[in-house]
């Protein structure tokens, strides 16, 4: 009887490359913002891009 190897699940971590260099420049946008006087704004941006590169 062979043995099951389960696939370890998909999509929990930023493993594209695409999905790297979005959330590396969503939270340079978002420190941009912060510069320019737009705090909160700046906050969210870059609390996304944390997001996704997290996930």
């Amino acid at each position: 009887m062979p043995d099951v190897v389960e696939k370890p699940e998909v999509g929990t971590k930023a493993t594209s490359v695409t999905e790297v260099f979005a959330g590396i420049f969503l939270i340079l946008i978002g420190l941009l913002l912060i510069r320019f006087g737009f705090f909160f704004a700046g906050a969210l941006v870059a609390v996304v891009g944390l997001v996704v590169l997290a996930f």
